[in-house]
């Protein structure tokens, strides 16, 4: 799908997958040939920008900052001025010269956001991609992790962009969100290498393979005879196995050794421990994503179909009860005597003294 020229193109575009196995790669990528797509046009535009390009910083003890975030965007985007000129204004009434007044109508944050959304726009950027994006639900549960999405949607909608959120599995919770949300988005999975998967073995052996070709010794290590043992240390994920070998190679020429080995290599592996932690990111996610049948999803429909039409006459009898205290509720104010209320005090007949009232 080309994001920028679409016009069905998602307003949120979500490329997920376990660590390593190259989201930041493909994100820098994609920048790359939007940017090599729109050159001439840039040429010719000086002010046009197609993508751009930042990670989302990790949040601190108060949550994530999108005031940092808008002013790390706003600099990417050129936009120095934008800052000064939302955050403070000249006051007509005064002479040129005279000191700025603060804009009282927006918060720092708020007017930062604006400014961000205007730079966008005047740019007439088409894509905003954020890496890690993960960390903007960081610390956000229930209805602070709804604003975040609501916060990126927004985003989008002012500025007619398509946000590309790059990420962990994390990055699903948007699918627990609103039906809004999820119709605005879209989910590009990147899974890791599956071993039971034919096509994927060969394609992780083949990836092995021009790695050991491209490793600069002079006698060119055999890798691929341990191709099985290579995929269990690396889960399958080609980052890992790439940052794997290039730890063992950086090591093996300071050593000025002639070739290096699995057993050299696995010196250099993550621990037994780190590799399943990862394997169970990577099922967790899975497994998430897994869609349910059509016979489920008629399953459902048919389910609730069924319980609308046995549930009028328990709504009415319950709306005609709702109806009736909130008619009494409304009847009667504060403080009026209720025509039924027992008389206040204590009744003479209770003590034989007929006629006389205590009270």
């Amino acid at each position: 799908m080309d994001v920028t020229t679409c016009v069905s193109a998602p307003d949120i575009l979500i490329l997920t997958g376990p660590t390593g196995v190259g989201k930041t790669t493909l994100g820098a990528k994609l920048e790359s040939d939007v940017l090599e797509q729109h050159r001439r046009e840039m040429t010719e535009d000086l002010n046009f920008l197609p993508v751009v390009r930042l990670s989302a910083v990790a949040p601190n003890q108060a949550g994530f900052s999108w005031k940092d975030f808008h002013v790390r965007l706003l600099r990417l985007l050129d936009e120095t001025q934008v800052r000064q000129r939302t955050l403070f204004t000249l006051d007509p009434y005064r002479a040129l010269d005279a000191p700025r007044g603060r804009v009282d109508n927006f918060r720092p944050d708020e007017a930062l956001q604006r400014a961000a959304e205007n730079a966008i726009r005047e740019r007439r950027t088409k894509i905003v991609i954020i890496d890690e994006a993960n960390h903007i639900l960081l610390a956000a549960k229930g209805r602070r992790l709804s604003e975040q999405f609501e916060a990126i949607k927004s985003l989008s909608i002012a500025t007619s962009a398509t946000i590309v959120l790059i990420g962990t599995y994390d990055l699903l919770t948007i699918l627990e969100q609103s039906a809004q949300l999820i119709r605005r988005s879209q989910v590009i999975h990147l899974p890791r290498y599956a071993w039971n998967d034919r096509d994927d073995a060969q394609a992780f052996r083949t990836a092995l393979l021009s790695f050991q070709r491209h490793m600069p010794f002079p006698v060119e290590p055999d890798l691929v005879s341990h191709t099985s043992h290579f995929y269990l240390k690396s889960a399958g994920c080609v980052g890992i196995l790439k940052e794997w070998l290039d730890k063992a190679a950086e090591h093996g020429l300071r050593q000025n050794l002639e070739t290096i080995d699995y057993g050299y290599i696995e010196g250099f592996a993550h621990s037994n421990k780190s590799i399943r932690r990862i394997y169970e990111e990577a099922l967790y996610g899975e497994r998430k994503l897994l869609d349910i049948s059509v016979d489920e999803l008629r399953s459902y429909v048919e389910n609730e179909t069924l319980s609308q039409k046995r549930s009028p006459e328990k709504a009415k009898s319950g709306g005609a009860g709702r109806q009736a205290v909130q008619a009494a509720k409304k009847k009667h104010k504060p403080g009026q005597r209720h025509p039924v209320r027992d008389p206040v005090g204590i009744s003479g007949e209770l003590f034989g003294l007929a006629g006389h009232t205590h009270v």
